[in-house]
């Protein structure tokens, strides 16, 4: 992590108390008893004082006017403003983090730590009835134009109860930065924003860490305000958890026999010296970007295609998992799709596209691609190329790309140079496979790593063709991030490009995702890019 230099406060110090104490109004019996009422039996509360318990989608609470003076909060803001900030930023989250408020030993902040973990927790105990332990995990949250904090469910061994108060100037929707609650499908699984609460100064947010806590904190989109807040999770003993579900993949498709690829790619990814160097490269870094890919007069009808508005984009939506736009061309309801958009997919599919894959990164996606060793007329390639696969989950990443071995193979752009064996009979059936999605990415899009991702779990190509990006800048999100498991730093990015094909090859210890598309991308002219997107299988 760096440390982050938007932290620092140069505002004129200020002496106030050093003392936090909850409002009395939510100290009373007679508000406790009905508030734990409501809670026990997941009943909806509108209290007179103000609070609020929500049961839709699940419950959660929302305290105002939290603390009884906010004189100690205006000296709060200052120290931590003073605090260094280190940035979180991932798949999951863009923002700024204070270090745990344990270790900072300013007095407002051993005050308001000494409230949550006494009073606040004392509190909590008795309008919830949950056993909260002594562990209390404190600290600050900086949200600033374009930080997001993407759908998920905070459950994580003891986490029982997660709560924010914020400290934020006067707030409107139209800044952004709400909590966002999501209902969930039959599978548990979140699936629309039910509810959305933002922020306001000494407002109290809560709700207990369960199953279907789904949540978020949505784009911030004001450019001159930060959305500041002491936030955390009270600790008691695990409950049990339901396994997650595992969605269904993608159907894995054969090639088929269409001959349009003369028609399509530009001819210098054609030329036999020319696949052999990208080849050379390509098995070098595992990774490669090919500009001007498509022929441009296909490229733009393919571009005007995408654009059109009477389209039926489908929102392949599963926020803890992905949100993006996508173009089913099995579904019945895409009769109205382009020609030039059904021959494209076909085009990237078909058995000459293998070919040329094979030729392009020596991956044996096609029979007719022959290996440096086939002259020896050994049986024992399979197991030699799958014992290289596994080996290469251990080497490390470098700079270039993901560094990985594979078997080298060649073949001729046109397909007639064959091995010893095929030349003397009929070409054997292609076994490899794809799978594909043409998508349409725009403010709010996004794709994270997650567990049940059975796709991560085999070596493959990604294949990626990049449509109407023309002035992509990195800052307006979308890029795709390659990660070795249990790792941080990013092995590789690959960036939109217009017309432009990337090639990754991935094993079974790289995962990738789509960084989440910020604000920043209306300043495109359509504020959107597509992109067609396979996945090939040996």
């Amino acid at each position: 992590m760096e440390k982050g230099k938007r932290g620092k406060s140069r505002s004129k110090k200020i002496t106030l108390p050093y003392s936090a104490k909850l409002n009395e109004e939510y100290l009373s019996s007679d508000f406790k008893t009905e508030f734990k009422g409501a809670f026990v039996k997941k009943e909806p509360l509108k209290h007179e004082n103000g609070s609020t318990l929500h049961n839709d989608p699940f419950q959660c609470a929302v305290v105002p006017s939290f603390l009884q003076d906010t004189q100690i909060l205006d000296g709060l803001k200052e120290e931590l403003l003073d605090q260094i900030f280190f940035d979180k930023n991932n798949d999951l989250y863009k923002f700024q983090q204070s270090d745990d408020l344990k270790t900072i030993s300013t007095p407002h902040v051993k005050a308001i730590r000494k409230f949550f973990c006494d009073d606040v927790a004392k509190w909590l105990r008795e309008v919830t009835g949950i056993p909260l332990s002594q562990q209390v995990d404190l600290t600050c949250s900086r949200y600033d134009y374009t930080d997001t904090l993407l759908c998920h469910d905070d459950e994580l061994d003891t986490r029982r109860i997660a709560f924010i108060l914020y400290l934020v100037p006067p707030w409107k929707e139209a800044d952004g930065g709400s909590l966002d609650l999501f209902d969930v499908d039959e599978h548990g699984q979140p699936r629309n924003i039910v509810k959305s609460i933002f922020p306001s100064f000494n407002s109290f947010a809560w709700f207990e860490v369960t199953e279907v806590s789904h949540h978020q904190v949505s784009e911030v989109l004001s450019q001159d305000k930060t959305r500041l807040s002491v936030n955390g999770w009270f600790h008691a003993p695990p409950v049990p958890r339901a396994d997650r579900y595992v969605e269904p993949q993608l159907p894995l498709i054969s090639p088929c026999d269409i001959e349009v690829m003369y028609e399509w790619i530009n001819p210098v990814y054609l030329e036999a010296d020319v696949q052999g160097r990208i080849q050379e490269k390509f098995e070098n870094d595992s990774e490669i970007e090919l500009q001007g890919f498509l022929q441009e007069e296909k490229y733009h009808e393919l571009l005007e295609a995408l654009l059109n508005e009477e389209l039926n984009w489908n929102k392949n939506g599963v926020p803890n998992k992905r949100f993006v736009n996508c173009l089913r061309l099995e579904d019945p309801a895409a009769d109205n799709v382009p020609a030039v958009i059904r021959e494209c997919q076909q085009l990237f599919r078909s058995e000459a596209m293998f070919l040329t894959l094979s030729n392009l990164t020596g991956l044996s996606f096609h029979p007719l691609a022959v290996t440096h060793s086939d002259s020896d007329g050994s049986d024992s390639e399979s197991e030699e190329a799958t014992k290289a696969k596994d080996d290469a989950a251990s080497d490390s990443g470098s700079d270039k790309g993901i560094k990985r071995k594979r078997r080298k193979l060649s073949a001729s752009a046109d397909g007639k140079k064959t091995n010893a064996s095929n030349a003397k009979d009929e070409p054997a059936a292609v076994k490899a496979k794809c799978r594909y999605e043409v998508r349409k990415w725009e403010q709010g899009c996004y794709t994270l790593m997650h567990d049940t991702d059975l796709q991560g779990q085999e070596y493959a190509l990604d294949v990626m063709l990049f449509c109407g990006c023309k002035g992509w800048k990195p800052e307006y999100g979308g890029s795709v991030s390659y990660i070795a498991k249990g790792e941080d730093e990013e092995l590789l990015t690959v960036s939109p490009a217009e017309n432009s094909l990337a090639l990754v090859y991935r094993d079974k210890e790289t995962l990738r995702f789509v960084k989440h598309i910020n604000h920043q991308i209306i300043k495109l002219p359509q504020a959107s890019f597509f992109d067609v997107s396979f996945v090939y299988y040996e």
